[in-house]
């Protein structure tokens, strides 16, 4: 079951239907939570409160909470037309002045099937009554014109001064905007007049409610109320507002019977226990699919960081019975994990209240009390016994527990699918620094650019919030003394985990952050150094990477003067790093730039050596005191004759031109050996040390200053036993 609803969600994603309603009705949140906020000012159920807000600025400041309020939810499905049309048409590659225009077709077109004219509008047309004709209409009208737009070719191209092409593009437009909208209009015509109707969408709020009408105000009536109204908010339809012929008819307020039958035993029976306060304070505890029980399970049982935090966002709202954040932005909608439990719990809800009541076990709702009032001030208010408050906890304790497994399994799911979306990712780039080709990975089309989005947002803020570690390869000499460490980055994002370095570092570049990264590198790795001068009490080298944009900034050699004074840093004890790829690509500027970072008392290394022509034109000009080998070389020098020849080159110029050599990639003892014969004699790779945090380099130093290092022990004796030889 759980790979069938792994695999549903899938193909939501690459649907380019489901997904354009999906990201469009997230889009209209802001609107909805205007005016959920309007509301929840306008009702707070205080009556001091009440009395300022009629009497402030002589009722003016509540009238302005009604304008805003109509302004979101009375125009609500005009939003959704346009917002999920616009995404329809983005993911389609539509340029922006076709999806604009695209975009109000499909408004002209809602306003065709849904009554609109100059002289009438039907009531809540254009409010939560209309969604399901905004989204029919939106995905139709979307599917219609990009296959008009994609099919309509002018002979011939018109031009206005200054916005030929804007121009071209609305006469283009025009055609499937006026053969939609009249297609629409014809539509509506003919439903009209056939089942004599004001619009389409009064006939199919007609159909779905006369299911209701006529069947009296059952529990068996109500009950279907509750599983219909929630089927059509999984799909983003506001079913309340749908169904609100049959709510009135199955939930009618009957307060003043229950209020003269409280007392009279004989009358038990007349009470009327379904009514719009049992519903909204007993069955939508937070909202419809009695959210709170969500809430409060995703509070205690999720274990994804990022749901806690949408959580801290909805709570506010959703105790005032508000759900909208967290339906979209969970998601609720469109969500097949969660479906069994948005039905079930309410219809447990609807149960388990109806027969308290008709058992008497709660007493019957005799108070009026609005939607927004908070859940047990609720329960209290409307029965006048802390007996509501209870059942309103056993409904909501119950709930939780219900929405638990599948909260859980959802959790699984997402990360499950954001491994996927992460590797897909990675491997785009990796294939690209394979085929040294150019990409932007913030312009990756589908789902890859849009992961590639939101961690560039969150790389900034981890930044901020110093959530990049540094870890330490270690550095050996050919005595296996340690002489220092190479810093590298780690970013461990809360939801997606490790992210491949050189992935952060290119979104960073893209994004414009990349030297704000850099020198909090350098000050994190200058904290650090400073605890291992404390420790070690004698002075090593700390290696760290930079790029030529960063080091070219004008006030880099700067920061890089108060970095030495702020962390005690004094000369050669570090270095930075820049690959031969990117010195490649220098020119005049870099070697002045690299000039005044050596005036400076930094140390300065290639990485990834391999005797380009560029790199040796700096070596010869005395720019750099180490070379790193580049991997490939070392880790083949085994079996290829060829790459010792390199090695040896390299290192003989290194004698000649007084720089040092560092072999990197070194995992055997073989190698070691190997490299020493050829004069090579400072090592980093797994043969000495993986990367380690701060506290692993402490241990290491702080052991060879106490004579305990095991590395130093084992070179001693061997070096012993060759002695003895």
């Amino acid at each position: 079951m759980e790979r069938l609803f792994s695999a549903v969600i899938k193909e939501i994603d690459k649907s380019h239907t489901l997904s354009a309603i999906r990201r469009g009705l997230i889009m209209v949140i802001p609107i909805l939570m205007l005016g959920s906020v309007a509301q929840i000012l306008q009702n707070i159920p205080i009556k001091a409160y009440q009395n300022v807000l009629h009497q402030l600025l002589d009722g003016a400041f509540l009238q302005m909470l009604v304008f805003i309020y109509d302004a979101a939810f009375g125009m609500l499905s005009v939003y959704i037309a346009f917002s999920i049309t616009n995404c329809y048409l983005s993911s389609r590659g539509m340029s922006i002045n076709y999806v604009f225009v695209g975009s109000l077709t499909t408004v002209a077109s809602f306003f065709a099937v849904s009554g609109v004219s100059m002289d009438k509008i039907s009531s809540g047309a254009l409010s939560t009554k209309g969604t399901f004709s905004a989204i029919f209409c939106a995905i139709i009208v979307s599917k219609l014109y990009v296959l008009i737009i994609n099919n309509v070719k002018l002979p011939f191209r018109l031009y206005a001064d200054g916005v030929d092409l804007e121009f071209n593009d609305a006469i283009i437009a025009m055609i499937p905007l006026i053969s939609i909208t009249m297609l629409f209009s014809m539509f509506n015509y003919f439903v009209c007049q056939i089942f004599q109707t004001e619009s389409f969408q009064d006939f199919y709020i007609q159909i779905v409610n006369a299911i209701f009408i006529g069947r009296g105000s059952s529990f068996v009536n109500g009950f279907m109320y509750i599983v219909l109204s929630l089927l059509l908010c999984f799909f983003g339809i506001y079913g309340s507002d749908v169904l609100e012929l049959a709510s009135e008819h199955i939930f009618r307020s009957r307060l003043a019977t229950n209020f003269i039958n409280h007392s009279d035993v004989a009358t038990q029976k007349s009470k009327a226990i379904l009514s719009k306060e049992f519903l909204n304070v007993f069955v939508m505890l937070g909202g419809y699919g009695t959210a709170f029980c969500l809430l409060i399970s995703i509070i205690i049982f999720s274990r994804r960081n990022i749901n806690k935090n949408l959580t801290r966002i909805c709570a506010a709202p959703m105790i005032f019975n508000f759900n909208d954040l967290l339906a979209f932005g969970f998601p609720i909608i469109f969500n097949i994990y969660l479906l069994p439990p948005f039905l079930v719990v309410p219809a447990m809800a609807y149960c388990v209240s109806y027969f308290a009541m008709y058992f008497d076990l709660v007493p019957m709702i005799t108070k009026e009390v609005s939607p927004t009032v908070p859940i047990f001030i609720s329960g209290y208010m409307a029965t006048g016994s802390i007996r509501g408050m209870i059942l309103q906890l056993i409904i909501l304790l119950t709930g939780v527990l219900i929405y638990l497994p599948f909260v859980r399994a959802y959790d699984e799911s997402k990360n499950r699918n954001e491994a996927e979306r992460m590797e897909e990712l990675t491997n785009i780039l990796k294939k690209a620094e394979e085929e040294k080709a150019e990409i932007e990975v913030l312009r990756i089309p589908g789902t890859p650019g849009a992961l590639a989005k939101c961690l560039s947002a969150d790389l900034e803020s981890a930044i901020d919030h110093e959530e990049i570690e540094l870890h330490y390869q270690l550095q050996y000499d050919n005595e296996y003394n340690c002489i220092g460490a190479e810093t590298l980055m780690r970013y461990i994002h809360p939801i997606h985990g490790f992210i491949y370095p050189p992935l952060v570092v290119k979104i960073a570049d893209e994004a414009k952050i990349l030297s704000k990264l850099e020198r909090y590198l350098f000050v994190q790795a200058a904290k650090d150094y400073r605890k291992v001068k404390c420790v070690a009490g004698k002075p090593y080298k700390i290696s760290v990477n930079v790029t030529i944009s960063t080091i070219l900034e004008k006030d880099f050699i700067d920061f890089l003067r108060q970095l030495k004074g702020d962390y005690d840093i004094a000369d050669r004890e570090m270095c930075i790093e820049i690959t031969e790829q990117m010195a490649i690509k220098s020119d005049e500027k870099f070697e002045e730039a690299l000039g005044a970072v050596k005036e400076l008392g930094y140390m300065i290394a290639i990485d990834d050596f391999s005797m380009g022509s560029t790199s040796i034109k700096y070596l010869q000009n005395n720019q750099f005191d180490m070379v790193k080998l580049d991997g490939s070389i070392v880790k083949g020098m085994m079996n290829n004759e060829r790459s010792k020849e390199i090695i040896l080159s390299i290192v003989h110029l290194a004698k000649s031109l007084d720089f040092k050599v560092l072999a990197e990639y070194v995992e055997t003892e073989d190698q070691i050996e190997e490299l020493m014969k050829i004069g090579c004699n400072y090592y980093q790779g797994y043969f000495f040390s993986k990367a380690v945090k701060v506290n692993d380099f402490l241990a290491v130093i702080k052991a060879e200053k106490e004579g305990k290092s095991k590395l130093k022990a084992e070179f001693e004796k061997k070096n012993a036993m060759k002695n003895s030889l």
